[in-house]
């Protein structure tokens, strides 16, 4: 039984690695997602867009595997069914709006000049990520979507320390 725990709770900081590594930053594309997401430009220089956009990303971190935490220790069943209903829950109840949250604040911040496109490409992939998710919340982790990879990498590059890390 314990073994089956601890496989679970892995499960699920996997769940919010994935999420984690969803929201990864800004990066250079010329081509922009088709997508509901759209970034102004804000007052505040890249340096100072990075540091509020790492707190924000950092404190979606914190709500998403404390969530996670939550659900392992909710768990009072070993069926792989129930254990995929519970994945379900966590990823339409606290997964996908936590990461939409963060989304919509990070876009609020207004990018820095000239950078619009690069933010609103990284928010655009993790949203795409999020859309794959919520359809097929089972699939996070056995087949996670490219979108969240794409938008980890673009985050990277832009230099982000939190945001697409699990540091």
């Amino acid at each position: 039984m314990t073994q089956n725990f601890l496989s679970v709770r892995s499960f699920f900081c996997l769940l919010a690695l994935a999420a984690v590594l969803a929201l990864a930053g800004c990066g250079d594309s010329e081509d922009s997602s088709d997508g509901p997401v759209t970034v102004e430009t804000g007052s505040l220089t890249k340096e100072e867009f990075i540091e509020e956009a790492d707190t924000i990303c950092a404190e979606t971190t914190e709500k998403v595997q404390k969530a996670g935490e939550r659900y392992s220790q909710e768990r009072n069943s070993s069926s792989q069914a129930a254990i995929a209903e519970q994945l379900g829950q966590f990823v339409k109840n606290d997964l996908v709006p936590n990461f939409e949250e963060q989304i919509d604040q990070i876009a609020a911040l207004g990018a820095p000049a000239g950078d619009e496109a690069k933010i609103t490409r990284m928010l655009k992939e993790l949203q795409k990520g999020l859309d794959d998710a919520q359809a097929n919340p089972s699939e996070i982790f056995l087949k996670p979507s490219k979108s969240f990879e794409k938008a980890a990498e673009l985050g990277q590059a832009y230099g982000f320390a939190r945001c697409g890390t699990l540091t």
